[in-house]
Parts: structure tokens; C-alpha cells; sequence
């Protein structure tokens, strides 16, 4: 996430919320995205294909006027690569707003919806927050889990333990 693509989001973000309209920015950047594959991003990519005709295929997407202006922006500063990077720092503005916390949990294997509820109702109880998990696969964990959240990382796995336990036979 570049500081860039931050302050567009928070541009986007601004004008969302004027209009009441912060989820359904945030869907219609998917939608655009999904939709910039292959020919499309080529042509809206090119520097040979006039800045007109890069908004009139835009237009032609029927997304919401706010996301055609946006997107506007985008093409006149050249900015449109940036989009993915634009919809991550929204996602994190819109998150820090309405107080969602979206965490990974590490673990050798898959974790059962019960265990993932565990974790997430301890999370939410801590941080009084509304919380997200994405259970995330890493066969090098021994055992045990590890719950990255926000730069934070809580690591009980048995990595950990081990590495822990080394340290200390070491001093």
C-alpha cells in the first residue's frame, strides 16, 4: 500500500461519505477491477489511445457516476495501475470507520468453524471489535496457531516455543 494510493483512497473515501455512498464505492471498485482484465486494461493502459476514448469505455461500464468521475481522475493523472492499490487502502479506511478488525490465523491444518469462532469472540472481546478471520495454511507450523492483526502477531505455536525454549538455554 504506497501513500499515493492512500491519499486517493481517502479522496474516494471523502466523497463517498458525502454522498452516503461508502459500501457502494467500495463495490463498484470490485466490480471495475474485475472487469480490468485483458483487452480492457490494454486499451485503458496505452498511451496511444486518446484520454477521451479511455473515458468514454469507462462511461460505458455503467458504474456509478461518483466511480466514473473517480476513474476520471485516475486516467488524466495516469494513475490507473494503482487501482488494486486503491481498493486495499480503501478497504482499510472503511474498516478503520466502522470499526472491523481483519485478522489471519496461522495453522498447520484447517481450523474447524467452531475453533475459528473461539478465536473470534476472544478477539472481539479483547479489542471491542467487530472481527474478520482468514484462516491462512503454513505446513511449516509445527502445531499451535499464530493471529496476525493490525502489525500485531500472536504466536503460540510450538515454533515459537521451541525457538523460545533455545533462546533461554542459550543465555
Amino acid at each position: 500500500m504506497t501513500s499515493l494510493s492512500y491519499q486517493y483512497a481517502e479522496a474516494l473515501f471523502s466523497l463517498s461519505v458525502e454522498q452516503q455512498k461508502t459500501s457502494v464505492m467500495k463495490s463498484e471498485l470490485e466490480r471495475f477491477i474485475s472487469q480490468f482484465e485483458g483487452q480492457l486494461k490494454e486499451l485503458l493502459s496505452h498511451p496511444k489511445v486518446a484520454v477521451s476514448d479511455k473515458k468514454s469505455l469507462i462511461k460505458g461500464l455503467n458504474l456509478d457516476p461518483l466511480m466514473n468521475h473517480f476513474l476520471y481522475v485516475l486516467i488524466d493523472n495516469q494513475r490507473l495501475a494503482e487501482v488494486d492499490a486503491i481498493l486495499a487502502s480503501y478497504q482499510t479506511i472503511l474498516d478503520q470507520q466502522t470499526q472491523v478488525l481483519r485478522a489471519k490465523v496461522f495453522s498447520s491444518k484447517p481450523l474447524s468453524k467452531t475453533e475459528l469462532e473461539k478465536i473470534k469472540i476472544a478477539l472481539q472481546t479483547k479489542l471491542k471489535r467487530q472481527t474478520l478471520l482468514e484462516n491462512v495454511i503454513d505446513p511449516t507450523i509445527v502445531g499451535g496457531i499464530k493471529i496476525a492483526y493490525e502489525g500485531n502477531v500472536v504466536d503460540h505455536t510450538i515454533n515459537h516455543f521451541i525457538a523460545s525454549l533455545s533462546e533461554t538455554l542459550k543465555a
